[in-house]
């Protein structure tokens, strides 16, 4: 069962279903991926084997294109949530 993480950011709460969904079960970035993550307003670039995700010219989090960690979907989320409550308090 997917579990939905809960957060102060008004942002945040607002894409977590859509990153959710996408994001778990996550091993290997595609264009699925890509595709959400531009729609939601983030900038993808590449860098060797990891992906870095930027909103507004701030880096949100480094992604590893091909993960070893089951978790790394889940992860990445709470990365997304660390960003978008620290953001907002600007």
């Amino acid at each position: 069962m997917r579990q939905i993480i809960k957060s102060s950011s008004k942002t945040f709460n607002e894409q977590v279903v859509e990153l959710t969904n996408v994001l778990y079960g996550y091993r290997h970035f595609n264009g699925e991926i890509r595709k959400c993550l531009e729609r939601l307003g983030y900038k993808i670039t590449t860098s060797g084997n990891h992906i870095k995700c930027y909103y507004d010219n701030h880096l949100v989090t480094t992604i590893a294109s091909t993960p070893s960690d089951t978790n790394a979907g889940h992860q990445v989320l709470r990365y997304f949530r660390t960003f978008w409550e620290s953001y907002e308090k600007c």
